[in-house]
Order: structure tokens, then C-alpha cells, then sequence
């Protein structure tokens, strides 16, 4: 069977990827930092006793030659999937701390399998929701978000902005078209596809002991249920097991070459995501707020999603926002989270 390198292997995203590859009977490259990153990969390798398991290290995925050696070394790697991505909190210069290590991060890994994998035949990137969609945007009524929309902003917007939310849209954005670009100019040997998930939920693999343990998107959840975030927010979200999903799918299957797959399960008021838990019986949790009033939130929505061409590509339909916010409220309850 193929071999497949993930990056970011430790993640909570890849650490999916990785138990969705070894079921599917690939042998595993695992990418982590450091030896000490291995316990979280090697308990997914014990649902799977048959599957064969490798890690390499990359201290820092930044560095220009930080996956030369993976691949002068490893000439069994026959796909990559690419999860892992620089996160920074409160960058003294949002250019180089954010944006820079974003783009480096995607490109590095190109050129690297250019130049020392030949016998690689596909990438598939995490990319983000936040390259087709700015909520902060005044979209003209009846918008229609896709696969081919991309979100127009600048270097300078992600100075004003110092970091945060913006900064991270801009890296994203800058990152996937830096991926791009480069297969146009150097024709590379290898396909290439983006995922696109937006905040992605559900039931963690890894070990997590507290909350402040929890990856950013799943702690936004558990901010929302436990009353520290505004009821009134919105967001979409996709199960982390559809979106590990997508990214196996994509390794498999030559109809995604080239192309951009929206993966996500639908939209949500977090006042409903307090409400699902409610509903279901979920103790420990807060109560919803009287005054979010959750239909003006959503008439009030200029655009419409259509992810239908990566759902028919695809070949499956994502979780709703319901099934994987209960999920994953149950994933806290069980770990005692609450």
C-alpha cells in the first residue's frame, strides 16, 4: 500500500487523518516536532494493529529546508498531506510573525517535494474557510460563496489589524495562493487540492485534561456552551471526521486534482449551538440567551453557501451543525471537561 506523509500529524485534525488513513490500509509517515509529540499518533495506531506507522521530525516548518531531508530520506512517500500551519498570538509584526511563516509553511513543502520527491504523486494542503469568506465584508445581498470565491485583502490589512482574526485571514489567503502560483510556474510533478473547512468541531483523539488543553476551534465551542462568548456570534462549522474525510478522499482520487473542496456541514447562531446541547439533556452547560434574537441574526445574512460541487465530488454530506455540536459537547462531558 501507498505511503502518505502527514504534517501537523499531532494535531487535532491530523491526528483524525491519520486514523482515517491506516483504516483505509496506507502506511503512515507521521510529521511531529519533536519524539515527545509521538504518544497522541502512536494511541491512534492502537485501533489499528496492522497498520504501519513511521514518524519524522520537523522541528520548525518555517525553515526553508525544514522537509528537504524528509524526502532525500524517505523515497516511499508516494502522497502528502499537509495539515500543519504556524499559529501565532499576539505577533510583535504581523507581516513576518503571521503572514511570512504562513506562506513559507505551504511553499516549503512544495519545493521540497519537487526537488527530492519525483516519485510523489499528489499534495492535498489544509487550507482554510477564511480564503472565500470575510464576515466582516458588506457583501451585496444574495452573494453566492463557492469553491472559486477567493476574499480580496492586502499586506497593509493585516498591519492595521496587528494580528488577530485578520492577520490570520490574510496568512491563510496569501498562503493558498502563494500554492498556486507555484504549481502554475514550476509544473510540478506532483497534483495538488485544497480543503477548505471553516471552525471545525467533534470528538478529540488526543489528550486533552483541561479545556485550556482543547485546539482553538473546539475551545471556541467550549466557550460558547459555558457562557464566556456572545450568543449572538456566527459561524459555520464541519465535523473534524468529515473533514479528515475529505482530505483521504482527495488522496485517492484523481477527480480532485486541482481543485478547491468546501467542506463544511452548514452554519449556526452559537445561541442554537447553546439550545442543541439543551435540547439533548447535556448537563453543565448554559442556558440560552433570551435576548439573541436568532432569526434577525440570520435574515440578516447577505450571502448563501453553495458547496454543492465539492459534496458531489466528495460523495458524502457533511454532519449539521446540531449532530457535531452534540458531539462534541458529549466528547467534554466524557472527558470531564465540564
Amino acid at each position: 500500500m501507498s505511503t502518505v506523509f502527514v504534517t501537523g500529524a499531532s494535531g487535532f485534525l491530523g491526528l483524525h487523518i491519520v486514523d482515517q488513513l491506516l483504516l483505509e490500509g496506507y502506511d503512515v509517515l507521521a510529521a511531529v516536532r519533536s519524539p515527545a509529540k509521538e504518544g497522541a499518533v502512536r494511541e491512534v495506531l492502537k485501533a489499528h494493529p496492522k497498520g504501519t506507522l513511521s514518524f519524522a521530525y520537523v522541528p520548525d516548518i518555517g525553515d526553508e529546508d525544514a522537509y528537504d531531508e524528509v524526502f532525500k530520506t524517505h523515497h516511499e512517500i508516494t502522497y502528502v498531506v499537509h495539515t500543519a500551519s504556524p499559529v501565532v498570538f499576539n505577533p510583535e509584526d504581523p507581516i513576518k510573525d503571521v503572514v511570512e511563516p504562513a506562506i513559507k509553511g505551504t511553499t516549503n513543502i512544495l519545493k521540497a517535494t519537487k526537488a527530492y520527491g519525483s516519485q510523489v504523486k499528489k499534495i492535498v494542503v489544509t487550507s482554510s474557510f477564511n480564503t472565500i469568506l470575510n464576515r466582516d465584508f458588506p457583501y451585496t445581498p444574495g452573494t453566492v460563496i463557492n469553491e472559486n470565491t477567493w476574499v480580496e485583502v492586502t499586506l497593509e490589512d493585516a498591519k492595521k489589524a496587528g494580528g488577530g482574526p485578520i492577520a490570520y485571514r490574510v496568512s491563510k489567503v496569501f498562503a493558498e495562493k502563494a500554492l498556486w502560483e507555484f504549481v502554475e510556474k514550476e509544473k510540478p510533478n506532483y497534483e495538488v487540492t485544497t480543503v477548505l473547512p471553516p471552525f471545525i468541531f467533534g470528538p478529540v483523539l488526543g489528550d486533552v485534561k483541561t479545556a485550556s488543553d482543547l485546539n482553538l476551534s473546539s475551545g471556541l465551542l467550549f466557550n460558547i456552551l459555558t457562557g464566556k462568548y456572545p450568543q449572538s456570534s456566527t459561524a459555520e462549522v464541519v465535523d473534524v471526521r468529515d473533514t479528515a474525510r475529505a482530505h483521504v478522499i482527495a488522496v485517492g482520487r484523481s477527480d480532485t486534482d486541482g481543485k478547491r473542496l468546501l467542506i463544511q456541514g452548514g452554519s449556526f447562531v452559537a445561541k442554537q449551538a447553546v439550545e442543541f446541547v439543551n435540547e439533548v439533556g447535556l448537563k453543565g452547560f448554559t442556558t440560552p440567551d433570551s435576548s439573541v434574537d436568532v432569526d434577525a441574526i440570520v435574515s440578516a445574512l447577505r450571502y448563501t453557501i453553495d458547496d454543492s460541487a465539492s459534496r458531489k465530488l466528495l460523495g458524502f454530506v457533511p454532519k449539521s451543525p446540531k449532530d457535531v455540536i452534540v458531539e462534541s459537547a458529549r466528547d467534554f462531558l466524557d472527558r470531564k471537561l465540564i
